[in-house]
């Protein structure tokens, strides 16, 4: 990026503009992008940001609920590159991220021009997408029901699975002595026993080592070998139709990873625009008008880059007959931020983000030259003066009619007379160009240079004189001084030496010189007054709108009330006509004695309520309400309120809509959630009861009383099945828990943990 934005802090608003983007690649984008002036990527930039200002108004956020980079997925499916079933949810949710953009602007009632062509090359996948979503879950996990043949293999797993566990337990109990603690174990994807090593060629089958005592061996009895055998073959089919499948699937995205690609450029070019209007509401920024005269209205301007809370917001003109600005004023008064903020504001203009004002109008210039700030080097050689005048030289050379320029403290670093002169030549050739010019100085040569020609206006940043501060105010047709001596005596310079300063500069004054003081005084004090009678109309005629508004809104709520009242009296009085007519026809059916007759009575003369029940939509929205977003319909939390807007929670990550653009929601915000058994108490209560106990590190007596307040629990929860996990160890406290759970009423039956649910050193508990 050129030296001159950077010093303009273009960078600086781009990198804050870059962190409202859903993509890293779009970021990028915006960082690395540079200032196009033509014409047609101008208009269209500004276009741009003014309709997505507009959804963002009216619809609220455009939502990017699924922010992966999907390009290298893409492009590895267009080679033909086998994906994981995991690449393939990621596709299922980049091809809904599609749809739910595409309906975004669809559903919008005022339709879009300069976006349309974007979002109506999307192009939605939904027969892709349905294939896929059959295909795989969440967890990329290839489904049972993704095909005929997997949903088989999978039921022969589940079935050879449980045969081999029945088998072995049926062995274990047959074969009780020669088996060590019925342990069970699994190698090489084989189920496999621990038996005393004196019989472990006592069953057939194979023996596939010993246990590092040398007591037992781990056998596969003969009666496993072929349920061994079914299940690795089981498994091998499983991968083989699992792997047909991925490849399934991997050929349907490559069917569409052109228009995938595709879609990525269009929906990383719509976050940067939605990024950029994003960035201009979140700081109140306006849509410029832009012109093809040399005309810029900049009303009450802010610099991005200062506090909102102490800048002060200033105006700025510049149109026919006048191209140059000349503005005085004291050092820190703002002359230079002044300069940055014209600056800025063209740029981020042309860059399709809006301007921090309430009204702009801007010239479409060509180019924007800048010198602003001290590049004095000692590499270079340069010092402060060579700087500005090797910057000056290029501006000289290259300017154009249709250029804006901004200099500042011209003329500064050298000798005052022959910086007043330099000074003079370089606005007289800018003035002979015909381009607009933004100038500082501190020159009174060149303050009555500016006063002579009629196409240059001064303008000056105000100082007060009682708190020997600035205000960083800035109004046109005011000659501003230095106000140097005010600034040395509030810097600690004696008063002596300040005051024969004064002395010799009243010696040097003309008498044209004091009469231009006295009436930039009298201007100024005019200014104050009128800046006065401003700010009460404004606020008088604000007061009156807020009046008028609430005015109205009482008639429109005085109005609907009475609707609602005749209408719920109309409902009422239509249930009792029902009522009464159906006691009628009790009392014409039969004879009624006194007491049944005194019933049906009582039963009429039920009084009529007009309770109104509590709208929920006017309640006030508050921090922590669960509220839907009316475009969109998603469910998100109040994070924060400030003044209109509100800053909303949705999909992890924060947006500000308007009030207008929520309403409360009765349904409970999702949240992450570890996989629990829940039960319901008798209060209607949800509590998470879990379905296993660690008793490992515990003493037996410790151990049990645990596994009796666990089993309490468990009881309350009508839980069928629980796993006690009590490790291997010594084996003692195995034994106390199964000689507990024997004694024990609800335990229909256990046994040790199958391998897959933890071998021996747990037991599988069954309840009645």
């Amino acid at each position: 990026m050129k030296g001159s934005y950077c010093s303009l802090e273009l960078p600086e608003i781009l990198k804050e503009v870059s962190m409202q983007t859903n993509y890293p690649s779009s970021a990028q984008s915006i960082q690395n992008s540079e200032p196009d002036f033509s014409p047609l990527s101008w208009k269209r930039n500004i276009s741009y940001l003014k309709e997505a200002m507009r959804y963002i108004q009216e619809k609220g956020p455009l939502v990017f609920f699924f922010r992966k980079e999907m390009v290298s997925t893409f492009q590895q499916a267009s080679k033909g590159s086998l994906l994981h079933g995991s690449q393939l949810y990621d596709v299922i949710q980049f091809l809904g991220l599609v749809t739910s953009i595409y309906c975004y602007f669809q559903k919008a009632e005022t339709k879009s021009i300069e976006l349309k062509d974007l979002y109506e090359s999307l192009v939605k996948e939904e027969a892709v997408e349905k294939q896929l979503k059959n295909m795989v879950d969440s967890q990329g996990e290839v489904l049972d029901s993704a095909s005929v043949e997997l949903r088989n293999i999978r039921s022969s797993i589940r079935r050879n699975e449980q045969a081999i566990a029945s088998t072995a337990q049926e062995f274990i109990a047959k074969h009780s002595d020669k088996v060590v603690d019925g342990v069970i174990t699994m190698r090489a994807n084989r189920t496999l026993i621990l038996v005393k090593s004196g019989y472990k060629n006592s069953f057939g089958g194979y023996v596939y080592g010993d246990s590092s005592s040398g007591l037992a061996s781990y056998v596969e009895p003969a009666v496993l070998v072929s349920l061994n055998n079914q299940r690795l073959a089981l498994y091998e089919a499983q991968e083989e139709e699992v792997g047909r499948i991925l490849r399934m699937g991997s050929d349907l995205v490559q069917g569409i990873a052109h228009q995938g690609l595709a879609n990525c450029s269009t929906l990383q070019i719509l976050d940067q625009i939605f990024a950029k209007a994003d960035w201009s509401i979140q700081h109140d920024a306006c849509v410029p008008c832009l012109n093809e005269k040399q005309e810029l209205y900049l009303k009450k301007v802010r610099h991005p880059l200062i506090d909102s809370k102490k800048v002060v917001a200033n105006t700025y003109t510049l149109k026919e007959p006048h191209h140059m600005i000349l503005i005085t004023g004291p050092n820190t008064g703002g002359k230079t931020v002044s300069l940055k903020v014209i600056g800025l504001s063209i740029l981020l203009s042309v860059c399709g983000i809006g301007v921090l004002a309430e009204k702009a109008i801007l010239p479409m210039v060509d180019e924007v030259y800048v010198d602003i700030g001290d590049d004095q080097s000692v590499i270079s050689s340069l010092s402060s003066f060579s700087s500005h005048m090797s910057k000056q030289a290029y501006i000289v050379e290259h300017v154009q009619k249709n250029s804006l320029v901004l200099l500042d403290e011209i003329g500064n670093g050298t000798d005052p007379k022959e910086g007043e002169a330099i000074a003079i030549a370089i606005l007289n050739h800018l003035r002979q160009v015909g381009c607009m010019t933004f100038a500082t100085t501190h020159y009174d040569r060149l303050k009555s240079y500016g006063k002579r020609h009629p196409d240059i206006l001064v303008a000056s940043v105000l100082f007060d004189m009682e708190t020997l501060l600035p205000t960083y105010q800035y109004r046109q047709g005011l000659t501003g001084t230095s106000n140097a001596f005010a600034v040395a005596q509030r810097y600690g310079l004696p008063k002596s030496i300040v005051h024969y300063a004064k002395s010799l500069k009243e010696q040097a004054k003309s008498e044209g010189d004091r009469l231009m003081e006295t009436l930039d005084q009298q201007r100024i004090s005019l200014e104050k007054e009128k800046e006065k009678l401003e700010a009460e109309k404004e606020l008088f005629l604000s007061r009156y709108k807020e009046l008028h508004l609430k005015e109205n809104a009482l008639q429109a709520e005085k109005r609907r009330f009475e609707e609602e009242k005749d209408k719920v009296l109309h409902q009422v009085a239509h249930q009792y006509e029902e009522k009464a007519r159906k006691i009628l026809h009790q009392l014409k059916e039969k004879d009624l004695k006194y007491h049944e007759a005194l019933s049906i009575k009582k039963k009429m003369d039920i009084p009529i309520h007009h309770e109104l029940f509590e709208d929920i939509s006017k309640r006030p929205f508050e921090v922590g309400d669960a509220v839907e977003l009316l475009s969109s319909k998603q469910v998100g939390q109040i994070m924060k309120i400030e003044k209109k807007r509100i800053t909303v929670e949705l999909n992890g990550r924060e947006y500000q809509v308007k009030e207008n653009q929520l309403r409360h929601s009765l349904k409970q915000i999702p949240k992450k959630s570890q996989e629990r058994v829940f039960v319901q108490t008798a209060h209607l209560f949800q509590t998470a009861i879990p379905s296993e106990v660690n008793l490992i590190g515990l003493t037996v007596e410790e151990g049990l009383h645990r596994l009796d307040d666990f089993l309490d629990r468990v009881k309350m929860g009508h839980l069928h099945q629980v796993r006690v996990i009590h490790g291997d160890g010594s084996g003692k406290l195995r034994q106390a828990v199964h000689q507990h759970l024997s004694k024990m009423k609800m335990v229909d039956s256990f046994r040790l943990a199958m391998p897959n649910e933890g071998g021996s050193g747990a037991t599988v508990v069954i309840l009645k």
